[in-house]
């Protein structure tokens, strides 16, 4: 053999011994994942671009993972379907030294998982209830896993529990003995077991948003312990539109009130009269009809149920003093904004209130009731139910609206001209309404609907352009510092 084949053999076997020393793309992936491809957590991990792969069952990923690799079996079907990893599944993860994620599983070699569980939030909330996420995440450190449906079992040292909690970042008072693991390590190694769904962590709205990219960071280190970690980023469902330390534009005040006064409408929780009849905490769905503000206004979204899917509880109850307080809102809209529709909708909740629901009816417009002058809870609460504090909010938000007076926000008079200062508030303020802003107590046959209790007397007035049936006015007398500017919150 010449010098020049010597020279190509000699070439090639280091090609060769170059080739079988590179990885493979397989054993290049860290994380193989069982779900949807629709999952919160692969499309995290997609977005930072981490050596990840998905598949759709147990069986595939498990086949598919490189030798000594993690995979992460995620519970797609919850509430309704748990997470089956068949006996044959198991022994090929053990043949590889996989290291194993699971969450909701129907059964595994060692444990006795119950039958789900349901608890709703309130007073009970999940807590880090080991050092396992530290330095990010303290133990004691509360986080939200919403619509928390889990399976009970006994397990030792978890690191994150459901419990009757009290406290806002950090569970003050401890865990309770009852506290139900929610993530643990298996007693036979090499997996963490997930009694509940925490890979739901974007569409279900898991809280708070900061504690969750840590939290999943520290599970994936714990499968694949010689990997980076990519930063797990994404956009929350529900947000708000600045950060702590984001400086506020100029306009900020403004566009604040105008997204405050068009929230009424856009929040659907205008009754219908075709809407089904409420069931305990329910949603709206988004195919409902919405009301004109003749059967009123529903009180809230409530901040403690929120659903699996990322929607949210609604009380329907038309409080008396929710739905004066947005007609006050709606009434500064026309003011302030010249949004000539909401006038119509504020008139029509005041009429609600003091003329067409059992509010202001009954004993409560007898001089000679104990409860007269009082107003009712809400527009269903016939025999009366009082609270002072509700009683005080739908007073205040009744005559809100009423005084002539300037336009805080953009500086100026709704009549003045741009230029035009804003004038000083005179030493006392007549509170008189006004019809063209908020003439809530139209007359059918001359009713009047008294407030005997308080300072103001509230009387029938007329929808037309024309005078008040009757007005009662009060003056404030204004206190040394009511010329100075309240402060701006936002």
């Amino acid at each position: 053999m010449n010098r020049l084949g010597t020279l190509t053999l000699l070439l090639l076997s280091l090609m060769s011994i170059e080739a079988r020393s590179q990885p493979s793309p397989a054993d290049s992936i860290a994380w193989t994942l069982a779900g949807r491809p629709d999952n919160d957590l692969f499309q995290v991990l997609k977005a930072a671009s981490a050596s990840c792969q998905r598949f759709d069952t147990p069986a595939q990923a498990i086949q598919a993972a490189p030798r000594g690799s993690a995979v992460l079996l995620l519970a797609d079907g919850y509430p309704a379907q748990r997470t089956i990893l068949a006996q044959a599944d198991a022994g090929l993860a053990l043949q590889k030294s996989l290291r194993l994620y699971i969450e909701y599983p129907t059964a595994l070699k060692g444990l006795e998982l119950g039958e789900p569980a349901y608890q709703k939030t309130g007073h009970y909330g999940s807590v880090l209830a080991s050092n396992f996420f530290e330095p990010k995440l303290k133990k004691m450190r509360i986080v939200m896993v919403h619509d928390c449906h889990y399976l009970p079992v006994k397990a030792d040292q978890p690191h994150l529990v459901f419990s009757q909690v009290e406290g806002y970042d950090n569970a003050v008072y401890g865990i309770t003995e009852a506290a139900h693991p929610l993530l643990f390590e298996h007693p036979a190694g090499n997996m963490l077991v997930a009694t509940t769904k925490l890979s739901q962590f974007v569409t279900g709205r898991y809280a708070p948003t900061a504690a969750w990219g840590p939290i999943w960071q520290r599970i994936l280190k714990y499968l694949a312990p010689e990997k980076t970690i990519p930063p797990l980023e994404w956009t929350p469902t529900v947000r708000p539109i600045f950060g702590p330390d984001q400086p506020l534009p100029a306009d900020a005040l403004d566009k604040a009130v105008r997204r405050g006064v068009d929230y009424y409408q856009k929040s659907r929780l205008l009754i219908h009269k075709d809407w089904p009849a409420q069931e305990g905490t329910t949603g709206i769905d988004p195919a409902w009809p919405l009301g004109d503000g003749s059967l009123g206004l529903g009180e809230c979204y409530i901040s403690k149920r929120l659903f699996v899917d990322g929607s949210q509880a609604v009380s329907r109850s038309a409080r008396t003093d929710c739905n004066l307080e947005a007609a006050m809102g709606l009434g500064y809209g026309v003011t302030l904004y010249r949004k000539a529709p909401y006038k119509t909708l504020a008139h029509t909740l005041n009429d609600l209130i003091f003329l067409n629901s059992p509010v202001c009816q009954g004993k409560r417009a007898d001089p000679q009731s104990s409860s007269y002058g009082l107003l009712s809870y809400h527009t269903g609460d016939v025999a009366g139910t009082f609270w002072g504090d509700d009683n005080a909010r739908a007073l205040l938000g009744a005559i809100g609206p009423q005084p002539p007076c300037s336009n805080p926000i953009a500086g100026t008079t709704p009549s003045s001209a741009a230029s035009s200062p804003t004038p000083a508030p005179p030493a006392s303020i007549a509170i008189a309404p006004r019809p063209s802003m908020m003439a809530p107590f139209k007359s059918k046959a001359g009713n009047t609907s008294s407030i005997s209790n308080t300072s103001i007397t509230a009387r029938t007035w007329r929808h037309s352009s024309g005078p008040p049936t009757s007005v009662s006015t009060t003056k404030l007398a204004s206190s040394p510092s009511s010329n100075a500017p309240e402060p701006a919150h936002v």
